[in-house]
């Protein structure tokens, strides 16, 4: 999610010159601050770690089905 939006305003700022000013506005930095401390946090990292084995251990179980006699 976060990407698709970074890229949506990026397009919306490229996409109409003169409209918005090239540096972000004082709550695009807010924003970006406030996200970026949010991921810094051990809490948060320790969440996507987990989500992230999740994932390869989903991923990892999917091929093992796929391919019974690979392992």
């Amino acid at each position: 999610d976060c990407v698709e939006g970074s890229v949506s305003v990026t397009k919306q700022r490229t996409g109409s010159i003169g409209d918005r000013p090239a540096r972000p506005t004082l709550l695009e930095q807010v924003l970006n601050q406030k996200r970026l401390s949010l991921l810094r946090s051990p809490e948060v990292v320790q969440f996507l770690q987990k989500q992230q084995q999740l994932l390869s251990q989903q991923a990892l179980e999917q091929r093992q089905h796929q391919f019974p006699g690979a392992s």
